[in-house]
């Protein structure tokens, strides 16, 4: 009688769905672009950026995106879309030459005007390259074929990064067609305490005049840079910390901005 009641039990927790003695749950489905992902996180995360530039009407030019700090993150594969104008830049192609990219494999599907879906993998993790973060992590080449003065915007969609292990936020830009009123430039600096001691992973932002934000962090030794910076015009550079206020400054941009110093309010 008792084995009969004992196999009558086991038979309705299976019909039930729970797991019976020596039962354990089937492999995990795996996870699709957009999808949730439940993996345990790694690091507090990365920046990655769109370029803001001017250029001309007819030309071809390669967009540079940026990556913050990876080092120590083991970042062997990430995925995104990228959204554009189609009416004023068309998409070519995209490439990881020159970039911390360029010893992985990335696909590019630019079937659908407006967006380019792409995937990068490697068997090496990501590492920053000689110069610090940021630093270039792929280029999308695209023509100039809108008029003077329109503007392409270049936001992203569907980021993960190692499938969500690594948080990942983005900062948008831009692409106007025409020459600026002088050539595209940097701005570098370091983000320092009070005391002069570097602050790392502090956010730096920097927005123009039409309040277009492109952001990065900081690295290790407080170091900052942004690339493609439209010179002749005025703007706002602060930063963000976890355990530091700053407060923003306006900051005329002429020619390129070297060591420009952030210093946190305590």
């Amino acid at each position: 009688m008792k084995v009969f009641t004992l196999t009558i039990a086991v038979i309705v927790l299976a019909l039930a769905g729970i797991p019976s003695f020596g039962q354990t749950d089937g492999p995990a489905t795996k996870k699709t672009r957009g999808s949730k992902q439940t993996e345990t996180v790694q690091g507090s995360g990365v920046v990655i950026t769109a370029p803001i530039a001017h250029r001309p009407m007819g030309t071809i030019f390669d967009a540079h995106f940026t990556i913050s700090n990876v080092t120590g993150l083991g970042i062997i594969s990430y995925q995104m879309d990228v959204h554009y104008n189609s009416s004023i830049i068309q998409f070519n192609s995209c490439l990881i030459s020159g970039t911390i990219s360029s010893s992985g494999q990335i696909t590019c599907n630019g079937t659908v005007p407006g967006v380019v879906e792409l995937v990068w993998t490697n068997t090496s993790p990501l590492a920053n390259d000689g110069d610090g973060p940021p630093s270039n992590l792929f280029k999308l080449n695209f023509t100039a074929i809108g008029t003077d003065g329109q503007v392409s915007p270049l936001t992203f969609s569907d980021v993960q990064v190692m499938e969500f292990a690594v948080p990942a936020s983005t900062a948008s830009g831009s692409i106007t067609i025409g020459s600026p009123t002088a050539a595209d430039t940097m701005v570098t600096g370091r983000v320092l305490t009070q005391a002069g001691h570097p602050i790392s992973r502090a956010r730096v932002y920097l927005t123009d005049e039409q309040g277009i934000l492109r952001a990065t962090l900081s690295n290790p030794f407080g170091y900052y840079r942004f690339f493609d910076v439209p010179a002749g015009g005025t703007y706002v550079i602060g930063a963000t910390s976890k355990r530091f206020t700053f407060t923003p400054q306006v900051l005329p941009v002429g020619e390129e901005v070297v060591n420009f110093t952030l210093t946190s309010d305590q």
